[in-house]
């Protein structure tokens, strides 16, 4: 079988085999959703059909898909037939198909085109050496061989999603071509007319109520089909010879399997009461629906519609005759919930007449219980026994409106008077010590699910499967058929007003209509009493709170429902016209804000500009500051030292001017010498006082330009003004350098 795989590459870690050309496929439960499926079933040390570890881990519907031993029963009628035979599954999800397939003989080859999900596959399958998983596509087939089966479980619904708008006939010429000559395809998909949906369910891929009813699917979506549809579909393909079964509640979670004659009314029995059972263990009903399809279904069987109107498909169809389930069976019925050695198969078979027997079988024969205290009976009914199962009369009391307590009290007294009557025991004063009585364990489950009635009559009680190692109380038998009867119930219709909700309600007011007042200590023993028989049947504890706070749910009347739901359309309508005109407002906040945004961003850039600016200018300021400042240094040097020569001109000419007035006395008024030399000085002091006005008109200019380019510069203003401040108060021409050089020298030689 490898050597089919070319195509393919195996992945070291995980095992699968990987397309060359994989791509990515967008199908997917979620990442969180597939990460837990493969997390508990690699932690999980057994990962077979009947593993408790797996059961355990279920914790919402993805994992309850993944996990539940239900998933298996879908396949088990032609379990037999699959022994030995080469099988590809297209779409084989997460493996619980692959693995029963596994289990049951098959050399299977898994075909899925999420690379996570064959992961989880190929470990769900880890311990089967004929089963291998690939990664890729129904198109990726093409080189992998020919098949004694081929299936499509849940898969078929996708083709024009993946495949285009003729996805569907594609998908199928690819199943005939997989298929050998004598091969067989395998079908599991939801009836788009499927009474589930016709009653107000939710299309399962979309979950809209109507959608696939009102025959809404695109080109390129998922699509369901009616009967007539996919008979013809599957012909045109090349698949002409059909077998058609119907799994309920559906092919996903099964626990019923009917074929054509026991769906049609071709046989001498009643078995509407399998598909009426099953509708309350559908994990995903929302009971939002317009009507009871467990009151509906009995009127589509009497009819002859229940093909037509069955929630799911179950299509066995090959290209020449095949016989996958034994031709004899017309219905199987499941009990794989409970502790494994419990777990239980009921064949119903019938004769050429149409006659029925039943054939019970447990579904894990190797398993042997780990107790003594319960033991399961396993006997053939060589004959179906006629009559209404009692179970379903109080399903339809309950389905209709304004049902009482009264009416459940009328229900309940015969089933107590079949119980009475066959546990022998005088009914004529009921108290405490008749509730006591003890009676054989042999009719711990004479409930009223056992129990077939005709005309108001009990006729015989049916399957009466458990024995224990003990007596039990007539009491808590009374109690038990009481709970049992009322958890088996979905939802019920609207009760009258006043009408208790909790099953020990029920029980109590049973009781009590029979003068028998039921304590609360009674109670509470019957309660954990049943709490351990189911524990010992299921495998599974029973928490006491959900015992004590056990109670009815109520579906809502569809008026009622409609009504609701359009108040809430309208409160939303008027949420969306709000949210609207506060978004017009906000558009118009936006837009106000964006305008002044726009001014600020202009505003800023030229505040950018301006900064820019004034950082050029600033720099260049700071050139010609240092420029300024090193010409004030010469400056300064320059008048320091005319300060020096002013200070010593000063001296110097007072000096002279003493020595001026001590010639004047000491020369002779009439010479001529004194005269001589007074005018020689006079001239040379007017000469020298000529070149200081012109020095001096030089010098004002200096500091004029001084002054503006000190203004320019702000920092350097202050110290520049008292530079030029010190420079005029100190002015000194440079043309009376020369005559006080004179006047020093003249002054070393003494007065002339």
């Amino acid at each position: 079988m490898i050597s089919d795989f070319k195509d393919f590459e195996r992945d070291a870690v995980s095992g699968v085999w990987r397309h060359r050309n994989a791509a990515p496929f967008d199908y997917s439960d979620g990442d969180v959703h597939e990460e837990y499926v493969y997390s508990a079933i690699r932690d999980a040390g057994d990962v077979s059909t009947s593993s408790a570890d797996l059961t355990d881990k279920i914790v919402d519907w993805p994992s309850m898909y993944h996990l539940s031993r239900r998933r298996a029963n879908l396949l088990r009628p032609a379990a037999s037939w699959f022994a030995g035979k080469r099988v590809l599954e297209i779409g084989s999800g997460c493996g619980a198909i692959s693995r029963f397939l596994g289990e049951s003989g098959a050399h299977v080859v898994g075909l899925e085109g999420s690379f996570r999900r064959a992961r989880i596959a190929r470990e769900r399958c880890r311990d089967l050496d004929n089963v291998e998983i690939l990664c890729g596509t129904s198109d990726d087939a093409e080189n992998l061989g020919q098949f004694d089966a081929v299936l499509l479980i849940g898969v078929l619904e996708y083709a024009r999603k993946y495949l285009g708008p003729e996805g569907t006939q594609r998908l199928l010429a690819t199943c005939r071509a997989r298929a050998a000559e004598s091969g067989v395809l395998v079908v599991a998909i939801e009836n788009q007319l499927g009474l589930k949906y016709l009653s107000g369910e939710v299309e399962d891929h979309l979950s809209i109520a109507m959608f696939g009813v009102e025959d809404r699917y695109s080109a390129e979506g998922v699509t369901t089909f009616g009967r007539r549809a996919l008979g013809k579909l599957l012909a045109d393909a090349g698949f002409e010879h059909q077998d058609w079964w119907y799994p309920f509640p559906d092919y996903k979670m099964p626990i019923s399997v009917l074929n054509d004659a026991a769906m049609s009314g071709e046989v001498q029995g009643d078995l509407s009461p399998l598909i009426t059972e099953t509708l309350a263990l559908d994990p995903q009903r929302t009971y939002k629906e317009v009507f009871s399809p467990e009151r509906a279904w009995l009127p589509v069987f009497r009819n002859g519609l229940g093909g037509d109107l069955a929630n799911s498909f179950l299509v066995f169809s090959s290209a020449m005759p095949q016989q996958v389930v034994p031709t004899s069976s017309v219905a199987y019925h499941y009990s794989a919930e409970r502790r494994r050695e419990y777990a239980k198969q009921v064949r119903i078979d019938a004769d050429a007449g149409g006659a029925l027997k039943v054939v019970r079988s447990k579904i894990f024969p190797e398993s042997v219980p780990v107790s003594s205290t319960a033991v399961m009976s396993i006997e053939d009914d060589p004959r179906f026994s006629g009559g209404s199962h009692w179970q379903q009369r109080l399903s339809m009391i309950m389905a209709t409106e304004g049902w009482s307590i009264e009416d459940f009290e009328g229900w309940f007294d015969v089933w107590f008077k079949a119980i009475v009557d066959r546990v022998d025991v005088s009914s004529e004063r009921i108290d405490e010590a008749f509730l006591g009585t003890e009676i054989s364990s042999k009719f711990i489950d004479a409930t009223p699910r056992n129990l077939l009635v005709q005309d108001d009559t009990a006729v015989q009680f049916i399957d009466l499967e458990w024995r224990l190692d003990h007596p039990i109380e007539l009491g808590y038998l009374l109690f038990r058929g009481v709970y049992v009867s009322l958890g088996s119930l979905g939802a019920v219709a609207v009760p009258k007003a006043d009408t208790p909700m909790r099953f020990a309600e029920f029980f109590e007011a049973a009781m009590s209509s029979r003068g028998v007042v039921i304590n609360p200590e009674t109670l509470e023993r019957y309660m954990r009493k049943e709490m351990s028989f189911a524990s010992l049947t299921s495998g599974k504890s029973v928490d006491f709170n959900v015992m004590v706070n056990a109670r009815l749910h109520v579906r809502p009347p569809f008026l009622e429902e409609l009504t609701r739901a359009r108040d809430r359309l309208a409160s939303l309508e008027a949420d969306v016209g709000y949210l609207k005109q506060v978004n017009v407002e906000k558009d118009d906040q936006m837009q106000a804000v964006n305008g002044e945004l726009l001014i600020a961003r202009d505003q800023m850039n030229s505040l950018v500009a301006d900064v820019a600016f004034m950082k050029r200018a600033n720099l260049e300021k700071d050139v010609e500051l240092e420029r300024v400042s090193g010409e004030l240094m010469v400056s300064r040097d320059q008048l320091s030292s005319s300060v020096a020569d002013v200070a010593f001109l000063k001296r110097l000419i007072a000096e002279k001017d003493l020595e001026i007035d001590r010639l004047m006395h000491s020369i002779p008024v009439e010479s001529g010498r004194r005269e001589d030399a007074v005018n020689d000085a006079a001239v040379e002091l007017m000469s020298a006082h000529g070149l200081a006005s012109e020095e001096l008109a030089e010098i004002k200019a200096s500091r004029a330009y001084a002054l503006e380019q000190a203004s320019r510069s702000p920092r350097s203003l202050k110290t520049t003004a008292s530079m030029i401040s010190l420079a005029a108060s100190i002015i000194l021409p440079d043309a009376l350098k020369t005559p006080i050089r004179r006047m020093r020298q003249g002054s070393k030689k003494g007065p002339k």
